[in-house]
């Protein structure tokens, strides 16, 4: 997916059309999990996830067929409704295999992300020397690949009971999370200029697609690597403080790669700090969803975070990057200060749970 705002370009649509494509990618995850698990129970979990990547696979072919901004539009919406709409099921899945050890979440997790840090570097490489047309060939083929290990996933009791209601807003309410979840919006809305627009944004600057691909493969390292140690640090900090230091890192990284584009050094510490933004958040993020929803509906917690944080603030962030972009304006500058906003709500929320529970 890093690739794909550079296929769109190479095609010939602009800068607001790759934005809202790139935005109709996260929309997809607003709407696709509810679709998903309404259709999911503690037994069929599993048959959800084959039959979404499978649709995925089927409708990627047609990619070889459009190239105009409605046609490429409606099918990556379609792709990733089901691809990436199941990623809910996935977690509660991971997280009922790992039950009492969920700290250890991110060595599972940790799998994905080297599969990233592959790809970017192979197929950085590749599009220097091959066209980047080739790009619907490659996606198709990675589905194809992700078809056949789903179809081998072990089955496992999950936490979603699909006679319960899923009365999700009461209990955001009981649980006090809700500046949780205000919090990592703004977060994710701050990411949306980097989800849509970071290839983009080096290109600009003249750097090639191999050492674009190179620095998204460094972010994703040193994801893997935040992912193996989070669990340590979650429990000697706790999930609340890593996930605060990891919202102010986030604000700095946005920074750097605001004011200094043409420094390659400073771009690579950029995406080290990518282990905070995503690998310490997002393991911090379901260990609080997890003591503050309880084993039984943690389901819904992660459905709020995949669906309204993950996917509608990122693809808010998208759309709004894209205009800020034609409007000759620094998108990450702006990212930044949203980041920061993100870390004083989440400041006030843990230090307003921390006297609740005094």
């Amino acid at each position: 997916m890093p690739f794909w705002g550079l296929y769109l370009q190479s095609i010939g649509q602009s800068e607001s059309q790759i934005g809202i494509s790139s935005a109709l990618i996260l929309a997809s995850n607003f709407l696709a999990p509810f679709f998903w698990t309404k259709f999911s129970s503690s037994s069929n979990s599993t048959k959800i996830i084959r039959l979404g990547v499978s649709c995925a696979f089927i409708i990627s072919l047609a990619l070889f067929l459009f190239s105009g901004f409605l046609g490429t539009s409606l099918l990556i919406f379609l792709i990733c409704f089901c691809w990436q709409g199941i990623n809910p099921l996935v977690e509660s899945l991971t997280l009922s295999h790992l039950a009492s050890k969920s700290l250890y979440y991110g060595q599972i997790r940790l799998w994905g992300s080297i599969g990233f840090v592959v790809s970017v570097s192979v197929l950085g490489l590749f599009f220097d020397y091959f066209s980047i047309s080739n790009f619907p060939f490659i996606f198709s083929f990675l589905l194809f690949v992700m078809v056949v290990f789903v179809a081998i996933t072990p089955q496992k009791q999950v936490l979603e009971q699909k006679s319960k209601k899923l009365d999700i807003v009461s209990k955001v309410k009981s649980s006090k999370t809700l500046l949780l979840f205000i919090g990592v919006f703004l977060l994710q809305l701050s990411d949306g200029a980097y989800v849509g627009f970071y290839s983009l944004y080096l290109s600009s600057k003249g750097y090639s697609i191999s050492v674009i691909g190179n620095l998204w493969a460094v972010a994703v390292i040193a994801e893997v690597i935040m992912f193996m140690v989070t669990f340590k640090l979650i429990r000697q900090f706790g999930a609340d403080k890593l996930l605060f230091v990891a919202f102010i890192l986030t604000s700095i990284r946005w920074s750097l790669i605001a004011y200094f584009p043409g420094n390659l050094i400073i771009l690579i510490f950029a995406q080290v700090l990518h282990a905070f933004t995503f690998s310490a958040a997002h393991s911090s993020i379901l260990e609080l969803i997890k003591i503050h929803f309880g084993e039984e509906d943690q389901n819904k917690g992660i459905l709020v975070y995949s669906s309204f944080c993950l996917a509608g603030a990122t693809a808010i962030g998208s759309i709004f990057s894209g205009v800020i972009w034609e409007a000759n304006m620094n998108i990450f500058a702006i990212s930044s200060v949203i980041a920061l906003l993100a870390a004083c709500v989440i400041y006030y929320w843990s230090r307003k749970i921390a006297n609740l529970n005094q």
